[in-house]
């Protein structure tokens, strides 16, 4: 028991800090996602139509080679609302935007309606670039639409979010762990900006 008391107060400090972390994590992303209330949509015929839908980007491939989820909920979206008459036309953002533009072809949206954002390696550079655009619509998952639409919310964009069917828990751990850190990313740089 003597070990435990010279080790009582450090700790406490942890467990102090971890509890005063996690409480700061949970109000953050509560604000972030307050962006979202009234503005995010997941049936076709629900979604208001909008000139423009810009599908967000997601890899291709996972790490280890095999289809991201993520990436091909996002394309049946993208087609769901085309086909619903939502979307006068689409602009996939990447940093790789190609192979997204192909596979919304080959899915059935004609090639003139496809525009490509090769500037999007990151979501604030692609909702950054929307300035001026008119009304849009976001085509994500709805953790990252969230996000998404509180930098729209910053940088004046008209925007609203149509969430893609979204992954399980169990598979996509490792994508909430990064978005954690893209909000406070995100957050950080939209404090600091001139915008």
């Amino acid at each position: 028991m003597a070990w435990l008391r010279r080790r009582r107060k450090p700790l406490l400090i942890l467990l102090t800090t971890a509890l005063l972390l996690t409480g700061i994590n949970l109000a953050l992303a509560r604000h972030v996602a307050n962006a979202a209330n009234g503005r995010s949509y997941a049936d076709p015929a629900q979604t208001p139509a909008r000139p423009i839908g810009v599908m967000l980007g997601a890899p291709r491939h996972t790490w280890g080679g095999s289809d991201n989820a993520y990436y091909w909920l996002r394309v049946r979206a993208t087609v769901a609302l085309f086909r619903a008459g939502k979307l006068g036309r689409v602009i996939v953002s990447d940093d790789e935007p190609q192979p997204m533009r192909d596979d919304l072809i080959r899915a059935g949206i004609p090639a003139d309606k496809v525009a490509v954002d090769a500037g999007g390696a990151r979501t604030i550079h692609s909702i950054a670039a929307l300035r001026g655009a008119g009304p849009v619509t976001l085509i994500s998952q709805h953790f990252h639409n969230e996000r998404a639409l509180y930098m729209a919310q910053h940088y004046r964009v008209d925007a609203i979010a149509f969430d893609a069917r979204d992954v399980s828990n169990y598979y996509g751990i490792l994508t909430r762990l990064r978005e954690q850190v893209a909000r406070l990313r995100m957050l950080a740089e939209l404090a600091c900006s001139d915008d």
